[in-house]
């Protein structure tokens, strides 16, 4: 039987991560959240939600409360344009290439070399030749 045991390298999303891949500065959308915004190419963009975190999420709700850690998501129905299909959560860089190949292919080797520039290439390779090995096994 042929198992996949090969592991890539996994990078935490964070705003400090965000900022280097060029994202724009949090702006408040919705009380807990908010959005960031990416321009790839001549203006395509993608834009995420920025979640904050919470010690509750019931925004006064009458459900029990749980603890949110701030986090990221894509949400097709917050991009511009509007895409109803696609929705992710961010919390690793892999997750945002996924994001980026899915709704721009054009621009990924563009992503790519931000993410080169920036130091987190190796994330980018680690996840790539994980994603050709786990392609190989799947094959079989």
């Amino acid at each position: 039987m042929n198992v996949n045991t090969f592991k890539f390298n996994e990078l935490l999303l964070t705003s400090r991560i965000l900022n280097r891949l060029g994202f724009s500065e949090y702006w408040d959308e919705h009380c807990t959240w908010g959005g960031r915004t990416i321009t790839l190419g001549d203006g395509d963009w993608i834009r995420i939600i920025d979640q904050e975190e919470m010690d509750d999420d019931t925004e006064g709700n009458w459900h029990d409360g749980v603890h949110v850690a701030a986090h990221y998501r894509y949400a097709g129905w917050f991009d511009v344009p509007e895409r109803k299909e696609h929705d992710s959560d961010l919390y690793f860089l892999h997750q945002l290439y996924d994001v980026v190949e899915t709704i721009y292919p054009q621009h990924i080797d563009e992503f790519i070399e931000r993410c080169k520039k920036n130091n987190m290439g190796g994330y980018i390779e680690s996840y790539l030749e994980f994603k050709t090995k786990q392609n190989a096994v799947t094959e079989k």
